[in-house]
C-alpha cells in the first residue's frame, strides 16, 4: 500500500511537498519481481496518497497482462519533447546512407513547421493547422514547389513516428501534396542537336576559367564585379553529362576508374554512396563518346576526382557558356537551360529517337516511367506533327484517289486498283444478295431483276456490281421463299416493298 511522508528537515517548513512510496512490479528473466519505488508527490497529503494508489494499480494491471505494454511507450514518447524525437529520427536517417544536405533539409522543414504552429510534443502534430501552414506560405510567395518538399519532410517524418510506435497513427496520411503544374516557376527545356554542337564546340575553344559577373554591397553602395571559377575541361563534362545523363553531384564523384570503356559496351559506374537512388549504376554510353574518354583519360591518376571542385550552383557557368556560344538561356516562352537541362536533353533525345518507355527509364534511372515521359522527356510541337504524319489517311475515297493521282499522298497510282475495287464490290453483293437488287432498281417501279444490267444506279453503286446483282437477284428471290414459307405471318421485310417506293 503506498504511503505518504516528508524528510525530517521539511516537516515544519510549510509549502513543501510530500513524497510517495508505492510498490511496483518489474519483470526479470521471466519472473515479476515487488520493488518499491519512491518519488515526489504533491502538497497535499490526499492527492499524494491518491496518486500512489493509482500507480501502484497500473503496476498490477501491467503484471497481470492488462495493459499493452506498447501503449505505455507510446504515452512516455508523448511526453517527450519534440526535439528528441527529431535528433532520433535525424540519426535514422544517417544510418541509412542520406546525404548531409538531404537530411538537414527534412528535419529543417519540421523545425520550422513547429517553430511556426508551435508544436511542442509530437501530440501536437495536426493536420488543419499544417494547412493552415501551407496557406501563410503561398501567401508569403513561396512557390509550390519548395512547399512540397517541405511537405515532403514533414510527412516522411510523421510516417516514421507511426511506423515505430511513437504514435499511434499518422496525423499527416490524408495531407496531399500541392499540384506543381500550377504554379511551375522554372520550366527547363531540351537543347537541340544544333545547339549541342555549337555549344561543345565554343566550351572546347574556351579556357578553364570562366567570370562570373556578381553583384555587391559595399559601404551602402550596391558595386558590381567578377567571381572566377576554375573548371578544366568543361566540353568533356558536358559530353558526358549529355551521354549519361548523370546529375551533377553523380558527375563530381567520377574517378578515372569509374570508365570502362574497353568493353563490349562501354559503361560508367557511379557508385550507390553517390547515387540519388542509393545504388550502384552502371550506365552504357555511345562508342563515339567512349573514343573521346579514352584519349582524355589517358595518364590520369586512377582514384582520383576528375571534378571534385565543381560548385554546386552550375546555373551561372553554363549561362556563360551558352552565351559564348549564342544561345539564350532563356527562351521566348520563359523557359530556361541550366546544367540540368542536360539531364533533360538526354531524356527528350531518348525519346525523339523512339526508345521504348521501358527503356526510356532505366536508362534515365527514374522510379517510375511516368516520371521520365511527363518530366524529363520534352516532345515539341514538331515532333507531334512528325508523328501524326506517319499515321494513315481517313480522308474519303475521292479525296485519296486525287491525291494518289496527283502523287500528293508519296504513293504511284496502281493499275490493277480498278480491278481490287471491282473483286470487294462483288464480294459486298453476294452478302446483300437482294437488298441491293431493290437499291439498284428504283429508277422506275416497273423494272425487275432482269433489267438492272441496263438502267445503271442511282444509288452511287457502279453497272460492274449491278451485273453482279442481277445475277444474284434470283438466288436472292429463292431465299426470300424459303424464309416466309412455313409460317403464319409472313416476314413484310421480304414479301412487302419498301417504304421509300411507296411514296
Amino acid at each position: 500500500m503506498a504511503r505518504a511522508w516528508k524528510r525530517s528537515t521539511s516537516k515544519r517548513k510549510a509549502g513543501t511537498a510530500w513524497m510517495l512510496t508505492w510498490r511496483d512490479w518489474e519483470c526479470v528473466g521471466g519472473e515479476w519481481i515487488m520493488r518499491e519505488r519512491t518519488r515526489t508527490g504533491f502538497t497535499d497529503k490526499a492527492a499524494t496518497l491518491s496518486l500512489g494508489a493509482q500507480l501502484e494499480d497500473t503496476a498490477r494491471k501491467r503484471r497481470d497482462g492488462l495493459i499493452d505494454p506498447a501503449e505505455e511507450r507510446r504515452i512516455g514518447h508523448v511526453r517527450r519533447p519534440l526535439d528528441e524525437h527529431l535528433d532520433d529520427f535525424r540519426a535514422v536517417l544517417e544510418a541509412k546512407g542520406n546525404t548531409t544536405e538531404h537530411v538537414g533539409r527534412i528535419v529543417g522543414a519540421v523545425r520550422k513547421a513547429a517553430a511556426s504552429l508551435g508544436w511542442e510534443r509530437i501530440a501536437d502534430l495536426d493536420a488543419a493547422t499544417l494547412a493552415e501552414h501551407v496557406q501563410t506560405l503561398r501567401d508569403g510567395g513561396m512557390s509550390v514547389a519548395t512547399i512540397n518538399r517541405r511537405l515532403a519532410g514533414i510527412k516522411a517524418f510523421s510516417r516514421w513516428l507511426a511506423m515505430h510506435g511513437r504514435l499511434a497513427a499518422d496525423p499527416f496520411a490524408s495531407v496531399r501534396l500541392l499540384n506543381e503544374r500550377t504554379d511551375r516557376r522554372r520550366v527547363r527545356r531540351a537543347l537541340t542537336d544544333d545547339e549541342i554542337r555549337a555549344l561543345l564546340g565554343a566550351t572546347r575553344l574556351a579556357g578553364a576559367v570562366v567570370s562570373i559577373p556578381k553583384r555587391y554591397r559595399r559601404g551602402g553602395v550596391v558595386r558590381t564585379g567578377e567571381r572566377r571559377h576554375t573548371i578544366p575541361d568543361r566540353a568533356t563534362l558536358y559530353a558526358i553529362a549529355l551521354g549519361t545523363g548523370f546529375r551533377l553531384s553523380e558527375l563530381r564523384s567520377l574517378t578515372p576508374r569509374s570508365f570502362n570503356l574497353d568493353a563490349d559496351t562501354p559503361t560508367v559506374t557511379v557508385e550507390a554512396s553517390y547515387s540519388k537512388r542509393r545504388r550502384r549504376d552502371e550506365q552504357p554510353i555511345r562508342h563515339d563518346l567512349a573514343d573521346e574518354l579514352r584519349a582524355f583519360l589517358a595518364g590520369r591518376e586512377p582514384s582520383r576526382r576528375l571534378w571534385s571542385g565543381l560548385p554546386s550552383n552550375m546555373a551561372p557557368i553554363i549561362a556563360a557558356d551558352l552565351a559564348a556560344a549564342g544561345i539564350a538561356p532563356v527562351d521566348d516562352e520563359g523557359r530556361v537551360l541550366d546544367f540540368h537541362s542536360l539531364r533533360h536533353t538526354f531524356c527528350t533525345r531518348l525519346a525523339r529517337a523512339g526508345v521504348t518507355p521501358k527503356v526510356a527509364q532505366t536508362l534515365a534511372r527514374h522510379s517510375t516511367v511516368t516520371l521520365t515521359l511527363d518530366r524529363y522527356a520534352r516532345v515539341e510541337l514538331a515532333d507531334s506533327a512528325d508523328a501524326l504524319a506517319a499515321l494513315p489517311s481517313l480522308a474519303p475515297d475521292d479525296r485519296r484517289e486525287a491525291a494518289r493521282a496527283t502523287g500528293t499522298d508519296g504513293s504511284a497510282v496502281q493499275p490493277d486498283e480498278r480491278m481490287k475495287r471491282a473483286a470487294h464490290a462483288q464480294r459486298d453483293a453476294r452478302r446483300t444478295g437482294l437488298r441491293l437488287a431493290v437499291r439498284c432498281s428504283d429508277a422506275d417501279d416497273g423494272t425487275d431483276a432482269d433489267d438492272l444490267a441496263g438502267i445503271g444506279c442511282k444509288s452511287g453503286v457502279d453497272g460492274e456490281l449491278c451485273a453482279v446483282v442481277q445475277s444474284n437477284a434470283g438466288l436472292g428471290s429463292e431465299r426470300a421463299r424459303k424464309a416466309t414459307s412455313g409460317t403464319r405471318t409472313p416476314d413484310l421485310r421480304f414479301t412487302k416493298a419498301p417504304l421509300y417506293r411507296l411514296s
